[in-house]
């Protein structure tokens, strides 16, 4: 019998299992779901160690904020955890004001399914308009990321040195595009991922079964891949590794799955809600009495009651690895969001890795709990952050703008809309053209938006055309009709004297 189930992983298994398990008062807790559906009261048997993407989708928004990312590209995965994810960030961002650019949708990864989403991108980098758009969220899982990439390299399609993927966390530390062979389009990539401790128990533990693969039969295709040992060779593995490389070299490459803390805490979420259960009903010094069995009777199939641990699992606390503290709320998610930034980077010494370059965090809260805050605290390093085109810091951050400001003496004319694939995109605030001002007239300035306007009367546009200046008005003075009166007066003895002289030399030749 089942009494409880670590998982799943993905969120589209732990739908599926969690209205199965529902049914039959089986609670789950889950490592590694994420998708907001979860969180819905339907799903009460279902816990999780780490936070639902609504707080991921806050993180990736104040991410773009941050990096003042307001023209941007979406893409997700056709499931649940893509649709709802990237619908919460473009529902944020639109809120604030950004304009998304476009938004693709990932097929299943199948034979040639990606031929379409290949030419959509090779067509957007070719716009005038989209490929202003150097910012792509990417909120899918990591099967379709990984067949999206090996389509790129196949196509040979070239990003541009200031492209800039976000990665959301199913994808933020895969190992397949952080290889070498996808650097040209993966590196630089800045990922979300739900904040975890590292396990150095785990790792020894994990590193000593290098020569145990028959009892562990499962790891030794995970360690043919890492040790480039041939497990069907006599010869034990560590002397095939120092005849070709040294054990520290193995450590270094080895390095566990980001989800390991959240499994540990998983499995610990089970055992605390199942000690408790034990103390606080089997009074009669019976290790598992049968108050806390379904049948109420202790047989050794009988499995525990799914109502009674679901109700204790909420009640449970304990020090996590993933998070300081590991408690529920009433919805089943756990109630601190932490969040560690990523960044793929490539060293000068030729190695490349992802690292960690900030940090996102707050308390979530339901009911009566600590009340949730409009923004998280994000701190990003920038002085570390590796951008695609191998620049660092903050003043190499590209820039993923539709339109800048128009320079003084012109005005924005809004582009509303654009026909892209025979796809109606709608840009509202983001994207416009420039025009000049009439003469006379200068440019207003009002949040993002610029237009001509016409001085008050008396008045005229400045020199640097943003503003208005009084017309100067000049008086004559006396002091200047009496230089007048001079001049003209002098001007006019000047002539009469001419005349006279023209008038006698004349009468002069008729003599």
């Amino acid at each position: 019998p089942v009494s409880g189930i670590v998982g799943a992983s993905s969120s589209p298994q732990s739908i599926a299992a969690a209205d199965l398990a529902g049914l039959f008062h089986i609670p789950m807790v889950s490592y590694a779901s994420t998708a907001e559906t979860l969180s819905f009261k339907r799903y009460e048997y279902f816990f999780r160690v780490l936070p639902s993407d609504s707080f991921q989708a806050r993180v990736i928004a104040d991410l773009l904020t941050e990096m003042d990312a307001r023209f941007f590209n979406l893409l997700s995965s056709k499931d649940e955890y893509g649709s709802a994810g990237a619908a919460s960030v473009k529902q944020k961002m639109t809120q604030a004001g950004w304009c998304l650019a476009n938004e693709v949708v990932l097929p299943e990864p199948t034979k040639n399914s990606y031929s379409g989403v290949i030419d959509e991108l090779k067509d957007s980098l070719q716009s005038d308009l989209l490929r202003k758009a150097t910012t792509t969220v990417a909120f899918s899982l990591q099967k379709n990321m990984e067949r999206l990439f090996r389509e790129l390299r196949e196509h040979n399609v070239q990003l541009p040195p200031n492209f800039t993927w976000i990665a959301s966390d199913s994808w933020a530390s895969s190992d397949v595009i952080s290889d070498s062979a996808y650097l040209p389009w993966s590196l630089g990539t800045i990922g979300v991922l739900p904040t975890a401790n590292s396990l150095p128990a785990f790792d020894n533990f994990f590193l000593g079964q290098i020569n145990k693969t028959e009892a562990h039969p499962w790891i030794s295709e995970f360690w043919q891949s890492v040790t480039k040992c041939n497990f069907t060779d006599t010869v034990p593995c560590s002397e095939q590794m120092l005849a070709n490389s040294s054990l520290s070299d193995v450590e270094w490459k080895f390095k566990a799955n980001s989800k390991v803390p959240f499994v540990v805490d998983a499995v610990h979420a089970f055992a605390f809600a199942i000690q408790d259960m034990m103390r606080e009903n089997c009074s009669d010094g019976t290790l598992v009495c049968s108050a806390i069995r379904q049948d109420g009777e202790i047989i050794r199939k009988s499995a525990l009651r799914g109502d009674l641990l679901r109700r204790t699992l909420t009640r449970i606390s304990f020090d996590g690895h993933s998070a300081e503290r590991i408690s529920f709320d009433v919805t089943g998610d756990v109630k601190t969001a932490n969040y560690q930034i990523q960044n793929l980077f490539n060293y000068t010494t030729g190695d490349h890795h992802y690292r960690d370059v900030g940090n996102w965090s707050q308390t979530s809260s339901v009911g009566n709990e600590t009340l949730v805050t409009l923004q998280g605290n994000l701190a990003l390093d920038y002085d570390i952050v590796s951008w695609h085109n191998g620049k660092h810091g903050r003043a190499a951050m590209p820039l993923s703008r539709c339109s800048e400001l128009c320079n003084n003496g012109y005005e924005q004319e809004s582009i509303e809309e654009f026909v892209f694939n025979n796809k109606r995109l709608i840009f509202h605030g983001c994207c416009w053209s420039c025009s000049r001002c009439e003469a006379g007239m200068y440019t207003n300035l009002t949040a993002h938006t610029q237009t001509c306007r016409q001085c008050s009367a008396g008045h005229t546009a400045n020199g640097a055309l943003n503003g208005c200046t009084l017309i100067r008005q000049d008086h004559a003075s006396l002091k200047d009709f009496k230089l007048a009166s001079c001049i003209l007066a002098l001007f006019a003895l000047a002539l009469t004297g001419w005349v006279v002289y023209l008038v006698h030399r004349s009468g002069a030749e008729r003599l």
